[in-house]
């Protein structure tokens, strides 16, 4: 999702094989490049198409994600709520959320205009329309926008800051159900 968008429409999420190289996961060796077919068995116990990706040379106890295909009944629709402007104090307040570039410390300057920060309200409505509960993986990109400095002061599913651009949350779903996910940022833009 576009930092700061709305959706209009609900978009397919994504269907992604994830798992591990290593030996304690069954694996146990190396694979070269090319294209994995993912298949998997149908009620009769016969094994159908689901997907394929191309991978680089992937060595072993490497941990791999292979998108195979959007799920048409899974989806996600990104809505901004609200964004309104937040004082330097209310600022301060949320610092022990920062997010910070990993091995960089947050730095002090010194700004002769007035600091203008931005609270932005997020909903991710996630439904699923399968007969079985799903976990969406939602990730949330632009937010680094090279200012090093966005929090995150409130959240109804805590997430995980995969890295200073990027936030994620894994998001249950009821079978035939939805979940809403809703996330407060605090940045300076």
């Amino acid at each position: 999702n576009g930092w700061l968008q709305n959706q209009t429409e609900p978009q397919s999420a994504d269907t992604v094989l994830r798992f591990s190289t290593s030996r304690e996961a069954g694996l146990g060796d190396a694979l070269p490049a090319g294209t994995v077919r993912v298949y998997m068995r149908d009620a009769r116990g016969q094994p159908q198409f689901i997907g394929e990706n191309g991978i680089g040379h992937t060595s072993m106890g490497s941990a791999l994600a292979l998108k195979t295909g959007e799920a048409f009944d899974v989806k996600v629709q990104p809505m901004l709520d609200k964004r309104e402007r937040i004082d330097s104090g209310e600022w301060e307040r949320t610092a022990r959320y920062r997010v910070t570039t990993p091995g960089k410390a947050p730095t002090e300057l010194t700004v002769e205009t007035e600091k203008v920060f931005w609270r932005t309200t997020m909903t991710y409505k996630v439904t699923n329309a399968k007969a079985t509960p799903v976990t969406v993986e939602v990730v949330q990109g632009g937010l680094d926008n090279w200012w090093h400095d966005t929090r995150v002061p409130s959240e109804t599913i805590k997430g995980e800051q995969r890295s200073a651009d990027e936030r994620v949350w894994q998001v249950p779903v009821p079978a035939n159900g939805e979940t809403t996910l809703t996330v407060q940022f605090d940045s300076r833009y």
